[in-house]
Formats: structure tokens, C-alpha cells, sequence
């Protein structure tokens, strides 16, 4: 019978994680320059998928190559599937650059590539990228991080645990602005843009529970494992 216990037990656990992996997922398409060693790669510049999840990025170039970059307790450094270290450079005009010691894709998203409103930051903020007026809440108690969001006009819309961490969606209710926030040993890790779709999507998941407007709701989950 204790078989039967454990793979029905492991069976939820998975189902859940699965489910908690889809709510914060989110694909569009960009324009992505790929240069190695300084020159360009006309193969693998082009229309490519940029795909955002829990703090991770995927992203498939024209030619068909894919770079999966897991994050980091710090703001935009990345490993990547070969465990190279990467790190991402906001720049002007929705522009994203990921930096390997020989290489860098430039993602842009120009609302020319088949995005839908869904889809793009409303802020206009790069996906992915931080957001530079709360970085000041980086490393803050999340107690205290999250009054303070709620001062500056910000409603938790959803939340979801995994690998250790927390992740929630947050929406200011005068700009619109969509953020994604991860917590982990009780801190604020990242605060950075996300896509209009992730607000849209209110509860919780990974065995915690949906505090949508509630500063306590996010504290009460460290520590929860999905």
C-alpha cells in the first residue's frame, strides 16, 4: 500500500508544480541580433521567441538554436543550459542585451513582431527586465516590501511557490504596471517587468494561498514548496 501512497503522492506534486510553472509562463515573439565574437550571425538574427517563467528565460533564435538561461539571486545574471554565465543589459528602446564572453543575443520588442496587447508589458518596460524605480526594495524584508508596494499603489494580483521561492504578480492601480516579484529566505530577490496577461490572472498556486490585495499573503508563504 506505501507504493501506492508514494507514486500518488509524487503524481500531485508534479501535477501541481506543472500547473504553477503555467501561470506565471509567458512567449512572445521579438527581434533578436546574435553576434559571436563581435560579428554577426545572419542565420540566427531574426524574428525569434523570447519566453519568460518564474525568473528563468528561454530563447529560440531564427536558425532554430536555444538558450536557456536559469536566474540568480542577483538581478540580472544568468546561467545558461551549458552552465556559462550570462548577464542581461537593459538598454534604450525595449532593448535587452544577454552578454556571454563570446557572444550576445540583443532582444528587441518593437510591436512589429506579432505581439498582442496581452502580451506586452503595459508600462512598455522590457519583459524581464528590472524595474528601476523599486529597485530600492531589492533585498528589503518581504513583510515590509510588500506595504511598501501597496504604499506606492501596487495590488498583488497572484502568487505562486517554487524551487524555494516565492513568485507573485503585482498591478499598480495608477500606471497599470505589471510586476513580477520573486522572494526567497524571506527577502525581496527581483522586482521586474512582466506582460499585461500575468496581472489578468488572479488566486495561487503550489499550495499556498491567494491574498490578492493582502500584504501578509506573500510572507506566509516563504518557505512553502510546491
Amino acid at each position: 500500500m506505501k507504493p501506492l501512497v508514494i507514486l500518488v503522492t509524487q503524481g500531485l506534486l508534479i501535477a501541481t508544480f506543472s500547473f504553477s510553472q503555467t501561470v506565471l509562463a509567458d512567449t512572445a515573439q521579438a527581434t533578436c541580433e546574435f553576434t559571436r565574437s563581435g560579428d554577426r550571425v545572419k542565420n540566427a538574427s531574426g524574428n525569434c521567441t523570447f519566453s519568460q517563467r518564474q525568473g528563468n528565460i528561454s530563447i529560440t533564435l531564427r536558425n532554430g538554436d536555444k538558450y536557456e538561461l536559469r536566474g540568480s539571486n542577483n538581478a540580472n545574471h544568468y546561467t545558461d543550459q551549458n552552465g556559462n554565465k550570462v548577464q542581461a543589459r537593459p538598454q534604450a528602446g525595449g532593448v535587452t542585451q544577454y552578454k556571454w564572453n563570446n557572444k550576445n543575443i540583443r532582444v528587441k520588442f518593437d510591436g512589429s513582431s506579432g505581439e498582442t496587447a496581452e502580451q506586452l508589458p503595459e508600462s512598455g518596460g522590457q519583459i524581464g527586465a528590472p524595474v528601476l524605480d523599486l529597485q530600492d526594495l531589492v533585498g528589503i524584508n518581504a513583510s515590509s516590501g510588500e506595504n511598501e508596494l501597496e504604499r506606492r499603489g501596487y495590488r498583488m494580483r497572484n502568487s505562486i511557490t517554487s524551487g524555494g521561492s516565492v513568485y507573485s504578480n503585482w498591478r499598480n492601480r495608477n500606471t497599470r504596471q505589471c510586476i513580477a516579484v520573486r522572494v526567497n529566505g524571506s527577502e525581496f530577490k527581483s522586482l521586474v517587468h512582466t506582460t499585461n496577461h500575468d496581472c489578468q490572472q488572479s488566486g495561487s498556486s503550489g499550495g499556498g494561498n491567494s491574498n490578492s490585495g493582502n500584504a501578509s499573503g506573500l510572507q506566509d508563504l516563504v518557505g512553502v514548496r510546491a
